[in-house]
């Protein structure tokens, strides 16, 4: 996964979200934070949410690029350990 799709999922996530002042990116979030009114807390928490989603679709990845010998796996049980929750970051 490149830096560059990385970037949009961060920025996708920043958009989405309902923060005090209009945010382009998360670039632009990281330079008006200080006159935001976001408490510290909340913003690591956007950070770690942003980065669970980053991970995600990294996990997703790995398993649809993992070869594995379909007719004797549960391709299910190997996609549910790649894709799961414990790996969560926040």
């Amino acid at each position: 996964m490149s830096h560059q799709e990385k970037q949009e999922i961060f920025n996708s996530f920043i958009k989405a979200q309902d923060l005090p002042l209009k945010v382009d990116d998360f670039e632009h979030l990281l330079i008006i934070f200080r006159y935001s009114g976001i408490d510290v807390k909340t913003f690591k928490d956007l950070i770690f949410s942003a980065c669970d989603l980053v991970q995600e679709e990294q996990q997703k990845r790995i398993f649809e690029t993992t070869e594995i010998d379909r007719l004797f796996s549960n391709c299910k049980e190997i996609k549910e350990s790649i894709i799961n929750e414990d790996n969560i970051i926040s």
